[in-house]
C-alpha cells in the first residue's frame, strides 16, 4: 500500500509531502497506481525546481518506493512564489485524492502537522 502524507504548518500551508510504499496493484513495472503516484510527485517536484531552483529539498528512491518534497525556510520565497508553490503542493494533494475513489484500497492519505525541525 502507498502512504501519501501531506504536512501542513501552523498557518495551514502545505509545506511537504511524502509518498512511500508500493501499491501492490500489479507487478513491478506494470503497476498503474504506483505509476500515477510517481507521476504526480515527480511532476510537482520538477515544476517547483523550475520555479525556485534548488531552494527546497526532495528525494526519490524507486527501490524503497519513496518520493518526498519539502519547502524549508518558507519565508525565503516572495508572495508570487508562495502562491505558485501553494498551488503546486495542493495539486499533489488533489492528484492523490482523485486516485482514491478507484484505487483507495492501494492508497492511504494522511494530513499531518509540519514540524520544521523534523524536516530540515
Amino acid at each position: 500500500m502507498i502512504r501519501a502524507s501531506f504536512y501542513y504548518d501552523q498557518a495551514e500551508v502545505l509545506r511537504a509531502f511524502e509518498f512511500s510504499g508500493h501499491a501492490g496493484f500489479a507487478d513491478r513495472g506494470s503497476d498503474i497506481v504506483c505509476a500515477a503516484v510517481s507521476a504526480i510527485g515527480q511532476t510537482v517536484i520538477g515544476t517547483i525546481e523550475e520555479l525556485v531552483g534548488d531552494t527546497f529539498s526532495y528525494g526519490l528512491d524507486p527501490v524503497e518506493g519513496k518520493i518526498a518534497c519539502r519547502l524549508q525556510d518558507y519565508d525565503q520565497y516572495n508572495e508570487t512564489e508562495k502562491i505558485a508553490l501553494g498551488a503546486l503542493m495542493f495539486s499533489a494533494y488533489i492528484g492523490i485524492e482523485q486516485l482514491v475513489p478507484n484505487y483507495g484500497e492501494f492508497i492511504t492519505v494522511e494530513k499531518k502537522t509540519y514540524l520544521e525541525e523534523a524536516h530540515d
